[in-house]
């Protein structure tokens, strides 16, 4: 059984509500989608992915992925602006960072390091990323967003 589904069930058990999608449908990677409440009261998507080791680097180990994106799509007019913010927004974060997709996406993404044998000792870690993920993307999602509105 991969990571990810051995990692689902612990974190319902956590409170949250989980979604698996498998690696074969259009995303390529295994991957759970986590809902979680924003400080509006409107919900923000967290998925969780788990990095390819294609040369067998890390037998033991594995690399959980957060990444979270910004529901507006930006237009090639403020991507300069957009590039720009990232930057100065990535110099200040302690851990993770902002980037810019060229399908004009905005995402935050941060990654932890786990044992893959050992899913119930990475659940606090999980959960404190998941926790860091959230509080960073919605502290500096209004920056993003007030630049594209002009």
């Amino acid at each position: 059984m991969n990571l990810m589904k051995k990692l689902q069930p612990l974190l319902e058990a956590e409170g949250l509500a989980v979604f698996y999608h498998d690696a074969e449908d259009e995303r390529g990677l295994d991957q759970l989608i986590i809902p979680l409440a924003k400080e509006d009261g409107s919900a923000l998507n967290v998925e969780l992915n788990t990095l390819p080791d294609p040369h067998g680097l890390y037998p033991t180990t594995q690399f959980i992925q957060c990444f979270i994106s910004l529901t507006m799509q930006v237009p090639q007019t403020h991507e300069l602006t957009i590039r720009a913010l990232i930057n100065d927004i990535n110099l200040e974060l302690p851990i993770g960072s902002f980037n810019f997709h060229e399908s004009g996406i905005v995402f935050y993404k941060y990654t932890i390091v786990v044992d893959k044998e050992y899913p119930h000792e990475t659940i606090d870690a999980l959960l404190n990323a998941l926790d860091i993920s959230n509080h960073l993307f919605q502290s500096y999602e209004q920056s993003f967003l007030s630049l594209l509105v002009k």
